[in-house]
């Protein structure tokens, strides 16, 4: 093995930092979102490093709005967003089970290792759906164990496009 998790000599090494952009970038690139939407929520978004990303890659016409429950985390968030020169990315401190945030308002919502945290993931759902608007794109991604529950029937790899 070569420095690295996870990496196998011979293999070029990628820093956290790298591989999560490159996550993203192919998350995003598998969700068949049309280029340019006006309106991006990323739900859980931490300090908010996917968001600015997004909005870097999706330009200066999409407008990213970050949630988080923390207000340290907010306020990190838009102080990285400003000193990246990243205006088009915004953060507020929110619940993503109880979003204050009208019916139909976001052309992509986003959510990525948030629902793991979530106490109640049906209702973690059915808020970005009822945010989204409609032929609006939603990508999740999370983190499970399934090779510890014996009675998953599914191949972990083939579990994709799960929602039409």
């Amino acid at each position: 093995m070569a420095k690295g998790a996870g990496t196998l000599l011979g293999c070029r090494v990628k820093d956290f930092v790298e591989a999560k952009f490159d996550f993203v970038d192919k998350m995003l690139e598998w969700s068949g979102c049309p280029p340019n939407p006006a309106m991006v929520l990323d739900v859980g978004c931490g300090i908010g490093g996917t968001s600015r990303h997004l909005a870097k890659a999706l330009g200066p016409k999409s407008k990213v709005q970050g949630i988080t429950l923390s207000p340290n985390q907010v306020q990190r968030a838009t102080e990285l967003a400003a000193t990246q020169g990243v205006d088009n990315a915004s953060f507020r401190v929110m619940n993503a089970l109880e979003m204050e945030f009208p019916d139909d308002t976001f052309d992509l919502v986003w959510a990525c290792e948030s629902g793991e945290h979530m106490p109640d993931k049906k209702k973690y759902v059915e808020e970005m759906i009822r945010v989204l608007k409609p032929g609006g794109t939603i990508v999740i991604a999370t983190w499970c164990q399934v090779r510890s529950i014996h009675w998953f029937p599914y191949d972990p790899v083939r579990v994709v496009n799960v929602i039409p």
